[in-house]
C-alpha cells in the first residue's frame, strides 16, 4: 500500500510539472526574473557612472574657482595675492562650502595647512600618507584611491611660486597644493 502511494504522488508530481500550462509559467518566471536581474546590474551601473561624471564636474569646479581667485584680488587689501600662498588658502575656505561628502584641504610648502571640515576622514588626516604624498606634487594629479575610509576621488592643484622678474616658474617650485577629495 505504501508503495503504491508513493507511485501515485510521483505521477502526480510528473503530471502538475508536464503540464504545458506548468512549463510555460515556469520559463516565464525564470526568464522575468534573468531580465530584472540584468536591468538591475545596467541601471545600476548607469547611475554608478552618472555619480563619478558629476563627482568629476564639482572637483573641476572646485578648481576652476581656486584658479579664478588665486589670479583674483585679495578682498583685504585690494591687492594682487602674489605669492601669499595662506591668504589664497583662507579667502577660498572661508568662502566655499563644500559638497557631502568633498573636502577642500590646503598645504603649504609641502605640509597640512587648513581643510574645509574640522572632522576629516582618518585617510585625509595631515599626517596621512596621502596628504604627504600631495604635499610633494609639481604638477596637477587627478586619481582614485582606494582607503580604509572608503574611496577617494581626488583632483590636486600644486600652486607655483612666481618670480618677480619673470612670470615663468621653475619646474620644482611649489608654494602649496590645493586639494579637492571627494569620499565614496
Amino acid at each position: 500500500m505504501e508503495v503504491r502511494t508513493e507511485t501515485v504522488e510521483i505521477n502526480r508530481r510528473r503530471q502538475i510539472l508536464g503540464a504545458a500550462r506548468t512549463r510555460i509559467l515556469i520559463w516565464y518566471l525564470v526568464l522575468m526574473s534573468l531580465s530584472s536581474l540584468a536591468s538591475v546590474l545596467m541601471v545600476r551601473q548607469i547611475l554608478l557612472a552618472r555619480l563619478e561624471e558629476r563627482v568629476q564636474q564639482s572637483l573641476q569646479q572646485e578648481i576652476q574657482e581656486f584658479r579664478q581667485l588665486r589670479n583674483g584680488n585679495d578682498p583685504l587689501t585690494g591687492q594682487p595675492f602674489g605669492d601669499d600662498i595662506e591668504a589664497i588658502f583662507d579667502v577660498f575656505l572661508s568662502r566655499n562650502i563644500p559638497e557631502d561628502s568633498e573636502f577642500l584641504l590646503t598645504l603649504s610648502n609641502g605640509q597640512f595647512y587648513r581643510a574645509s571640515s574640522l572632522a576629516l576622514p582618518v585617510a585625509l588626516q595631515p599626517d596621512s600618507p596621502l596628504i604627504q604624498r600631495w604635499g610633494q606634487l609639481i604638477r596637477p594629479q587627478t586619481g582614485i584611491e582606494s582607503t580604509p575610509s572608503g574611496t577617494v576621488l581626488y583632483q590636486a592643484e600644486p600652486i607655483p611660486i612666481y618670480s618677480q622678474a619673470e612670470t615663468a616658474l621653475a619646474a620644482d617650485q611649489v608654494a602649496g597644493v590645493f586639494v579637492v577629495a571627494h569620499l565614496t
